[in-house]
């Protein structure tokens, strides 16, 4: 019991700390052309193009949102026509 103890209040802190994400997060990982990263509820998929870079545009784009509006997205950076 003591060494399980701490476990799950580690656990218990992890979760309370997460919560259901903020609405203005963006983060992102450009690997090659390949972007992934988390989305907050308050950007539009459409937006997602400041994850490239300048004269690109995110195509492909796959956004799985929980009920928050917060959840992880990806696409490919090409070439803007």
């Amino acid at each position: 019991m003591t060494k399980t103890l701490p476990a799950v209040f580690l656990i218990l802190l992890t979760a309370a700390c997460t919560g259901s994400g903020n609405p203005d997060r963006l983060t992102s990982d450009r690997n090659g052309n390949v972007v992934t990263g988390v989305v907050g509820a308050n950007w539009a998929d459409n937006e997602l193009d400041v994850t490239c870079n300048p004269g690109e545009t995110l195509t492909n784009v796959s956004v799985q949102r929980d009920a928050s509006g917060t959840g992880p997205f990806s696409g490919i950076c090409a070439a803007a026509l």
